[in-house]
């Protein structure tokens, strides 16, 4: 719908990060699953439309400290490990010859 719309626009898919338990600091939470489970269907359809997808899940999984205690939010690390990560994928679109 988007590149009909609007053809000059560039399209970047992310998946979602994963979640960890607040009882066991380190250990994800079995909501991770699902996690999973839309980051395969998102996948799917970045595939399927030519979108490049930005790995948010792999760029904080195993680490714990970047999440603050509720296992979902990002502590100011996190925010900067992640916006990195944005703007990285936003540049390597904006360098694609097109």
């Amino acid at each position: 719908y988007v590149t009909k719309r609007s053809p000059e626009s560039k399209v970047i898919c992310a998946n979602s990060t994963p979640m960890y338990r607040t009882d066991r600091h380190g250990e994800l939470d079995s909501k991770t699953d699902r996690v999973r489970e839309r980051n395969r269907i998102m996948q799917e359809l970045a595939t399927k439309h030519r979108f490049p997808l930005n790995d948010l899940f792999n760029c904080v999984l195993n680490h714990v400290e970047y999440y603050l205690e509720d296992g979902v939010h990002f502590t100011a690390d996190g925010q900067n490990v992640l916006s990195k990560q944005v703007a990285r994928a936003i540049l390597e679109l904006d360098n694609r010859k097109t």
